[in-house]
């Protein structure tokens, strides 16, 4: 290795025949910099070339996307964290959902640009191809730290984030996931500077909890095996220091964790997916070993059950020149690097037995999400391999080899699909030539990598635009369709005022927009797309769901609602309780065309409009309390004032109760609500469709009702997060302390 690699250990010299070949003489801040210029630029490529809508598929174009951009005007507002928002009733608990990130700033400075962009698809494009440039960013880094030199670390880098899964799924349609698989390069590489002593313990601090305030748990599981690996490098040089050091810092970063997910922990018996944690095996989205090991074929679909059978897209390729290099790689120059190894074989190991798991194990599902976990340990491998130089001779064998490697994987992807003969061809073609350009330029490599390094970087950008070509978007993934542009969907929508419930089942309007795009959605909206136009829409995408609330309406994840549920909200009730609509303070009821055969208004309601689609009605008369959400009172209860100061807080005046009454409020009864009277608490319910109640006992005096929320678990969070950083500062203060006691050190010698 170089001296300037930064390992620990070196590798035996290389002969003199195969010295391995030094950084090119330019600036080192230009290594850095065009891996995360180069990175940014190609992420731009599947929007322009594939689909424009390539980033909102799936879970991206009916959750995240159009969420990130109400949680930036919920900020814009002055509201942060943004914990909860009752406007957004089913998917409105965004400390239970957990995946949102809500504590992350990172995460904060999104939000406000997706509520600042005219076009989600744009906002969709721009902040994804941040996450890929950042995670290639992070893998140059952890390349360097493990000794790669720079323009061996910046070809793996810039392969990274345009690899199946990270491409197609995470990046498309499971925008946590990309974001959370970003962060664990930086982790990786920070928990082994702090391990060595080169970092200080508040940057890993630091680093890892962005990690886990991600909020999904497969950051959190990249914090747990990469600490691990690290953990067994120190414990293989028995440096106990640096284990010690590092698993103290691990502590601090894992005291973060209650903050994110107790509320998730706390509010699973009363959501919807309360059944996710658990171990079983239905082979769903997990892919097989022939799957992992054709790595570099870019038109092979590997046989992984989908939401939408067969897998579409090449989920588990990695990179077209990553196979086709193993014959020329000097793999002698691993030795005398035991404790390395040890350490990407512990990461290695730990995702290969996960990702041929079952498909659900607790809370970790489908597999296949962590083929790009194991992909990382590769690219690390490969790019320090590559820096000790390649084979220079016995070129007609080794080339021989390169060829079977493409032909290999070639047939591999023929045979999943031996009906697409002909995309087969012309991937590999497209794979063949670059090859053999790959092997003019590494033979070159004693006098420059300059050529390999364009021959690579310029390949990764054909293959991508290849895919583009054939594959432009995730078939595989939901297909929505939504409009973008937000004003002009703003506009369209502008008369679904106050809290909308729209009752639809919206499966053909999908496969409209198959067909007619955008136009398609011109009465009605699904997911969380309505809060992204400025309509406080009750049908929301949520992970979680009030069960209780989702088994009145009969709505699923999706906001999709069944034609009962119109009937539903105007069932009397029998303990004289209003409808559930007038309890829920309706004011905007959007009902799909064609659920009845005629939609005739309840008393009180008229009809607002009525187009192909949708009949718009809207209440007749305002509701009571219109500066609040309390919507029902018991009998006998005065109230003299009702105000909603914020998304969590209710104030309500009340006059002395002689019998035992309930206030009902127009807000979901998820855990962490507290109400109190004068400092005394009162006992908080929830109704059988889930809204929020506030009990109040016979005698209870006049007075004001406070009532508040905060994520269950909130407190405690906070307190452990502040001590781990406490923590962190400790142990990064320690060796300043050390050597101002040590001897002399005040005077030292002049």
């Amino acid at each position: 290795m170089t001296a300037t690699s930064g390992a620990t250990e070196v590798a035996g010299p290389p002969s003199c025949a195969e010295v391995a070949p030094p950084d090119p003489q330019l600036p080192r801040w230009m290594w850095p910099l065009g891996v995360t210029v180069l990175s940014f630029l190609y992420a731009l490529v599947p929007a322009i070339v594939g689909s424009h809508s390539f980033y909102r598929r799936g879970d991206s174009a009916s959750q995240f996307v159009p969420t990130w951009a109400h949680l930036g005007d919920l900020l814009r507002g002055g509201t942060w964290p943004p914990v909860m928002d009752p406007n957004s009733w089913h998917g409105g608990n965004y400390a239970a959902e957990a995946l949102f990130g809500v504590y992350n700033p990172v995460n904060a400075a999104n939000w406000l640009f997706a509520s600042a962009m005219p076009d989600l698809d744009l906002a969709a494009t721009v902040i994804k191809a941040e996450f890929l440039a950042l995670l290639a960013l992070g893998l140059y880094l952890l390349c360097r730290e493990y000794g790669a030199a720079r323009w061996a670390s910046s070809l793996l880098a810039v392969a990274m984030p345009f690899s199946g899964f990270t491409l197609y799924w995470d990046s498309a349609s499971w925008a946590s996931g990309l974001i959370a698989f970003a962060h664990v390069p930086y982790v990786w590489w920070a928990f082994r500077r702090t391990a060595r002593g080169t970092l200080n313990p508040v940057w890993a601090f630091v680093i890892g909890a962005l990690a886990v305030t991600q909020g999904n748990p497969y950051g959190v599981l990249g914090v747990v095996i990469v600490g691990l690996g690290v953990l067994v490098e120190s414990a293989v040089r028995r440096d106990w220091a640096a284990a010690g050091r590092l698993a103290l810092t691990g502590l601090c970063v894992a005291a973060v964790i209650p903050l994110v997910f107790l509320p998730l922990l706390e509010t699973a018996p009363l959501a919807n997916r309360n059944d996710l944690a658990g171990v079983r095996n239905n082979d769903f989205m997990s892919a097989t070993l022939g799957d992992l090991f054709n790595l570099s074929s870019p038109s092979f679909l590997p046989s992984i059950r989908t939401f939408l059978d067969p897998m579409r897209v090449p989920t588990t390729y990695f990179a077209w020149f990553l196979l086709p290099l193993l014959p020329w790689l000097r793999w002698s120059s691993l030795r005398g690097r035991k404790a390395d190894l040890a350490g990407i074989a512990t990461v290695s190991l730990g995702y290969f037995l996960l990702v041929v798991g079952p498909s659900s194990l607790w809370l970790f599902r489908w597999p296949v999400r962590l083929v790009e976990y194991l992909q990382l340990p590769i690219a690390v491998v490969v790019a320090v391999v590559a820096s000790a130089g390649f084979h220079r001779d016995k070129v007609m064998p080794r080339a021989l080899g390169s060829a079977a490697i493409v032909l290999v994987g070639a047939y591999l992807a023929w045979s999943q699909t031996p009906e697409r003969l002909a995309l087969h061809t012309q991937a590999t073609l497209v794979v063949a030539l670059l090859v053999a350009a790959l092997i003019w330029a590494l033979l070159r490599t004693r006098r420059s990598v300059l050529p390999l390094v364009a021959v690579v970087q310029a390949g990764t950008l054909v293959v991508l635009g290849f895919q583009m070509t054939v594959f432009p978007a995730n078939a595989s993934a939901g297909f929505w369709g939504f409009p973008s542009k937000v004003a002009a969907t703003e506009t369209r929508f502008s008369g679904y005022t106050g809290t909308t419930l729209q009752v639809a089942s919206l499966g053909k309007v999908r496969r409209q927009a198959a067909t007619e795009g955008p136009r398609a959605w011109s009465s009605l909206l699904a997911g969380s797309m309505y809060h992204a136009v400025g309509v406080d829409s009750v049908n929301t995408y949520s992970g979680v769901g009030l069960k209780a609330f989702t088994r009145a309406l009969c709505m699923d994840y999706n906001g999709d609602t069944c034609r009962s549920a119109y009937d539903k909200l105007y069932r009397p009730t029998e303990d004289g309780r209003p409808s559930l609509a007038e309890l829920m303070k309706l004011e905007t009821l959007v009902v799909q065309q064609g659920i009845f055969d005629t939609v005739e208004p309840e008393p009180g309601w008229t009809v607002a409009e009525e187009t192909r689609q949708a009949v718009v009605l809207h209440p007749e008369q305002p509701y009571q309390w219109p500066d609040s959400r309390l919507s029902w009172t018991s009998p006998g209860v005065e109230v003299t004032s009702a105000d909603s100061a914020d998304s969590g807080t209710e104030t309500i005046a009340i006059g002395e109760v002689s019998d035992d009454a309930t206030l009902v409020f127009a807000r979901l009864g998820w855990p962490g609500y507290r109400a109190e009277i004068d400092g005394r608490r009162l006992v908080v319910s929830r109704s059988d469709a889930g809204l929020l109640e506030v009990q109040l006992p016979a005698g209870t005096k006049a007075g004001d009702v406070e009532v508040s929320f905060r994520p269950p678990g909130q407190g405690i969070g906070l307190l452990l997060a502040l001590l781990g950083l406490v923590g962190a500062a400790v142990l990064g203060a320690l060796p300043s302390v050390r050597r101002r006691r040590q001897p002399g050190a005040a005077h030292p010698p002049q």
